[in-house]
């Protein structure tokens, strides 16, 4: 409670709120996380922030038009049986669906793809909707972490400043420690940076539009792991969220996303249909009719720790948790298990 007192009578302004736990990005690890604070006996109080508009970090879906395109995450795979009681849990809310068993050529592996009813984003929607709003601050992008009178103090880009014992990282690593940068490091914590400082992430251009169906081979699609330079094609047609067929979205490889990734929007549309066209041997490919593009500057780790999370613990309480895909796996379930262990760890110290 003196600490309380200490921040409060600093006069440091603007102040949210003083909480227990400050959980930095809402994605599907920080969403899990906060979960966790919310079942049970726990007592602590909690905060989850953003510098989005919406929960979901890359299970992400645009409205263009009449259709929805998922643009981030294209489908994700079960393999654990902690993220199979939870998609069970999905399927039977309707939130999500089975899309298909394989692609291109190889259209059943056995193994499922699974993708929201109504794109990505409501399922990670959907997932954070039991937590209170009043919890959730989004809009609000942290730039620096500090420690002040025995709090993590983490202030956001508008000047707000978060207090909390205990801080919860999930946003990729090169965000991470810029953020980080004035935070006072001992040994433990020194450690952690070094091994972090070895992840690095591929970016990914994604193509969003309305293309000619006449022009393309449309069972094909979706196609994974295509030669450079193109990645992944899918229509969005197939998984429901368009009326229109070839309503695609085409991720770029790391490599031609590195490359064009400060490109005019013009210029990386017209790459796409020429590769388009020269991969599947097609007469040719329009521009799409309407199109958007989007740029995941750290779309996926290259580098993966096998703990589903990095944590320090410093004097009075103090805990940073260091968690997400590049912890648990760079897949959509191996950040819904980095947050639940994150979650768990939590709330038994509550």
């Amino acid at each position: 409670m003196s600490d309380h007192i200490a921040v409060l009578e600093a006069g440091m302004q603007p102040i949210q709120e003083i909480v227990d736990v400050l959980i930095i990005g809402a994605g599907l690890c920080g969403v899990t996380a906060a979960r966790s604070l919310t079942t049970g006996e726990n007592k602590q109080s909690w905060k989850l922030i953003d510098k989005s508009r919406s929960v979901g970090g890359r299970m992400a879906t645009r409205r263009i038009e009449d259709a929805r395109f998922d643009h981030g995450a294209q489908f994700f795979t079960v393999r654990s049986a902690p993220f199979k009681a939870e998609v069970d849990n999905w399927l039977k809310q309707g939130i999500c669906k089975e899309w298909v068993r394989g692609f291109g050529d190889s259209l059943d592996d056995g193994h499922p793809r699974y993708v929201g009813t109504n794109g990505m984003n409501q399922i990670i929607k959907e997932f954070a909707a039991p937590l209170p709003q009043k919890n959730i601050a989004l809009n609000e992008k942290i730039i620096d972490v500090e420690l002040i009178d025995g709090f993590i103090a983490s202030t956001s880009e508008s000047g707000t400043k978060f207090f909390a014992k205990k801080l919860v990282l999930t946003s990729p690593i090169t965000q991470i420690n810029a953020m980080m940068a004035k935070f006072p490091l001992d040994q433990k914590i020194s450690k952690i940076i070094e091994q972090l400082g070895g992840v690095i992430y591929d970016p990914c251009i994604a193509v969003m539009g309305f293309f000619d169906p006449e022009e393309l081979p449309l069972d094909k699609f979706p196609a994974k792991s295509m030669n450079a330079p193109l990645a992944f094609v899918a229509d969005n047609f197939s998984k429901g969220l368009s009326g229109r067929k070839a309503s695609l979205t085409v991720h770029l490889s790391s490599e031609a996303s590195h490359g064009l990734f400060t490109a005019n929007d013009s210029v990386v549309v017209d790459f796409v249909c020429h590769e388009l066209r020269r991969h599947f041997h097609l007469k040719k490919v329009t521009r799409p009719t309407t199109v958007e593009v989007h740029r995941w500057r750290f779309a996926t780790p290259k580098t993966t720790f096998h703990k589903p999370y990095l944590n320090w613990s410093g004097p009075n309480g103090l805990a940073i948790y260091y968690a997400g895909e590049a912890f648990g796996g760079p897949k959509i379930e191996g950040a819904y298990l980095s947050g639940l262990a994150v979650g768990k760890a939590l709330a038994a110290e509550g």
